[in-house]
């Protein structure tokens, strides 16, 4: 675990941010995104278009299959990416580009930086969760509940102890894991830094 903490932490210092003293004109989206599917992975981004707060009811709205299977209740970002037809699959690209190219300059900085911080944030936490036994992914989700800047993600779920293996596979605790995501790729550079360090440092036990 410390070793991982210690890759991470390397790795992250390796991001930078996108400089907002850029025009839109200086960072082109087909090529940002296909610079992210060639780095991440196209399912992994695609599943972002489906996760980012900013994209998310865009994304679900653009396409018939996502439309057909939305409910009141949350639909996580895989069930959606499954229910695309092969032509929306394939469409789903061209959608985003044509709904950011529009954005002014800083709102579509902004969602680029969204973007790859989101990526960075749920690679992270997605190959802690799998390396994880019952009890590590437990402590992880109890650690995000805990820290400050991840603990809103959590306030719909009702249960206030600790979580159980049965919460694994719940709905509920699905959407907290991508609302977490999405705060912690909110965060500026030196928040994130700091989140990351207190974070690996209460699971360093484990």
């Amino acid at each position: 675990m410390k070793i991982f903490a210690l890759f991470m932490f390397g790795w992250l210092f390796l991001i930078p941010e996108i400089s907002t003293n850029k025009t839109s004109d200086d960072v082109d989206i087909k090529e940002f995104i296909s610079n992210l599917e060639l780095e991440y992975g196209q399912e992994v981004v695609h599943l972002s278009f489906f996760s980012i707060d900013e994209l998310r009811p865009y994304s679900i709205l653009q396409n018939e299959s996502t439309v057909s299977i939305y409910t009141n209740s949350w639909v996580s970002p895989t069930e959606y990416l499954k229910s695309l037809s092969l032509d929306e699959r394939k469409s789903l690209d061209s959608r985003i580009f044509s709904y950011v190219e529009d954005f002014d300059t800083t709102h579509l900085l902004q969602i680029y930086n969204k973007i790859k911080n989101y990526l960075y944030t749920y690679t992270v936490f997605e190959k802690l969760l799998v390396d994880s036994d019952v009890t590590k992914k437990l402590k992880i989700f109890q650690t995000l509940r805990q820290m400050d800047k991840t603990r809103s993600a959590f306030d719909h779920i009702s249960t206030l102890g600790e979580f159980n293996t049965e919460d694994l596979k719940s709905n509920e605790l699905n959407q907290a894991k991508v609302k977490a995501y999405n705060k912690i790729a909110d965060l500026d550079e030196q928040s994130r830094l700091l989140y990351y360090s207190e974070f690996f440092k209460s699971i360093s036990s484990i």
